[in-house]
């Protein structure tokens, strides 16, 4: 018995995680839309009323990161310096502000300015931004190192740098943050006609590393729930808001002229006896042509299954459905794909099913999602016999782990937090895995 528990222990050392592969980049997920309108900005707030950003004067690091693709550098409103992400003076005229990122004057370059105690200091990129192309931006700032401490990265790459020193600069009360324009008046607002996607700010340094992999698979860096050390705004879009996705919740209030994509509301997949009933909800749609049920067994490819048309344009809330009538037996995998008139697509999270035959299950989780609820693990064994649990996160990090004896096994409500988890558990003869949605 004591090697067949030592077989157990390895396997389930080196046993394989299934990881969700949910890398939201700029290209596959939704985003902001600015068409160099006078009302086509992002505004989050006064620079003193921006939470846990006003922690940046405290301190000598940050960081920067979005992804940006112009639409026209010739469409009417777009200014020289046309500007992504700033904090500046909302009153005056002038380079009077503490940090931004925008372009040169021609619009053929990339701009990281940032004032410290010390001055301000301004560097730019190589690479010239061609209409049509999605461009990933770094901007950090590391006071604690000597030399070349303010760098600016593109797609992952390090393209200027310069000597800095000293905290960052206080923010007056008339600095305002904005996305799409400059904050104040002076040329035009800086007007910007394209996407911005993925925007993350920092307090902290990110190494050159840790920015391709934000770049490349930014679930690892951020956090299963945007709470990684140091990050003091995200925004994605997903939702069909500006609203920051970390602690701090540094919501922007979105100007008329932003466009956004379909503001998904729900989206679900749930087993009615041998089939699988997918079901979502829209509270809008701009130029929406289709939807696109894909199925996948492993999470990572993914086949088509149906289409349900969509809605064109719409501001009212609309439910669709799609039901699956030869599911994928055991564990599968479910996302919705939007496609608009012009051809352009975005892609939903993931749901999970388990489809299984209910006399053969010997591993069940229940509620699965868990919806708030304590999670059951019941297992079909002599109630003498010992088992092994263990749960893991996305990343394969073991979150939980317990020795079971007996047919079930409770998990409090909030002992996880919101996210997937894979399940393993290793009885006297086999091993089983199951995968658990917590929704707390």
């Amino acid at each position: 018995m004591n090697k067949i528990y030592s077989k157990i222990a390895i396997l389930l050392v080196i046993v394989s995680i299934i990881i969700i592969n949910n890398n939201l980049k700029a290209q596959s997920g939704l985003n902001a839309t600015f068409n160099s309108t006078a009302n086509s900005y992002i505004d989050f707030g006064r620079g003193q009323n921006l939470g846990c950003i006003t922690d940046l004067p405290n301190g000598n690091k940050m960081t920067i990161t979005m992804w940006i693709k112009w639409g026209s550098k010739t469409a009417a409103g777009v200014s020289s310096w046309s500007n992504m992400f700033t904090l500046a003076d909302s009153s005056g005229n002038g380079d009077n502000g503490v940090f931004w990122l925008q372009h040169n004057s021609a619009n053929s370059l990339f701009e990281f300015a940032l004032q410290t105690q010390n001055g301000r200091s301004f560097i730019y990129s190589t690479t010239n931004p061609s209409e049509g192309t999605w461009y990933h931006i770094a901007c950090v700032y590391d006071g604690s190192l000597a030399n070349n401490n303010m760098k600016l990265y593109v797609n992952g790459v390090q393209e200027s740098s310069c000597n800095k020193s000293g905290n960052i600069a206080a923010f007056s009360n008339v600095s305002k943050l904005n996305m799409g324009r400059w904050a104040n008046s002076n040329g035009n607002y800086r007007r910007f006609n394209g996407i911005i996607d993925e925007v993350s700010i920092w307090k902290t340094a990110l190494t050159s590393a840790e920015i391709n992999t934000l770049k490349n698979n930014p679930n690892t860096v951020l956090g299963q729930s945007y709470n990684a050390t140091g990050l003091i705004g995200y925004w994605n879009f997903d939702n069909g808001t500006a609203n920051d996705l970390c602690a701090c919740h540094n919501n922007g209030i979105i100007g008329t002229t932003v466009v956004l994509p379909i503001e998904l509301v729900g989206f679900n997949a749930k087993v009615n006896e041998n089939q699988v009933d997918i079901s979502w909800i829209t509270a809008s749609e701009i130029n929406n042509n289709y939807f696109t049920i894909e199925r996948s067994a492993n999470g990572k490819e993914f086949e088509k299954i149906g289409t349900v048309n969509g809605s064109g344009n719409s501001n009212n809330i609309l439910e669709y459905s799609f039901t699956d009538n030869n599911p994928i037996q055991g564990i599968s995998y479910y996302r919705l794909r939007q496609t608009d008139f012009d051809g352009k697509t975005t892609v939903s999270d993931l749901k999970s099913v388990n489809i299984d035959n209910e006399n053969n299950q010997i591993v069940k989780v229940y509620p699965n999602p868990s919806n708030g609820n304590n999670v059951q693990i019941s297992i079909k064994n002599d109630t003498d016999q010992i088992s092994f649990l263990q749960i893991y996160d996305y990343s394969g990090k073991i979150i939980l782990s317990s020795k079971i004896q007996g047919n079930t096994f409770i998990i409090p409500n909030n002992t996880l937090k919101t996210g997937l988890y894979s399940v393993k558990l290793a009885t006297p003869t086999s091993i089983l895995s199951s995968i658990i949605s917590v929704v707390n």
